[in-house]
């Protein structure tokens, strides 16, 4: 029965590590700004209380058009940087440019990010960018939020 149950868990926690719903987008509202922006409905955790792993896509010219991700305020990084979330806050970040690693939590998980990857992390967590060598990293952020 016990390994019915831990077979199970893993199963579970590798469904939820792994579900990223192309679904459609729903309506976010920034608080803060008061702005409302498309935002993709993503599975960010299935046990409450955890801190979501981030999410990684690539979206098409489509999804992007429908996101509104170029009018989205731009910024340059020239040298790596930290975001952090708070607990009930989420960070969306749009990689328009560079290349480089990002560290989740102090190394609790690591990947590499690049052009045209759109990256949504939900707080409480802390973001590591390191850029790689050479061109700055110009991300695009929605609603004006700090990046």
């Amino acid at each position: 029965m016990n390994l019915l149950l831990s077979i199970l868990a893993i199963l579970i926690s590798f469904s939820c590590a792994f579900n990223i719903q192309r679904s459609a987008a729903i309506h976010h509202t920034n608080r803060s700004f008061g702005t409302s922006r498309k935002i993709p409905q993503r599975v960010r955790s299935c046990y409450v209380g955890l801190a979501a792993a981030p999410t990684y896509t690539l979206p098409s010219q489509q999804e992007s058009e429908e996101l509104g991700i170029r009018d989205w305020p731009q910024q340059t990084k020239s040298t790596s940087w930290t975001d952090e979330a708070e607990e009930g806050q989420t960070l969306v970040r749009y990689i328009l440019q560079g290349s480089g690693t990002l560290d989740v939590d102090g190394g609790r998980s690591s990947k590499n990010f690049n052009t045209g990857m759109l990256v949504e992390v939900e707080g409480p967590v802390k973001l590591n960018w390191k850029k790689d060598e050479g061109e700055d990293v110009i991300i695009l952020t929605p609603g004006f939020e700090k990046g």
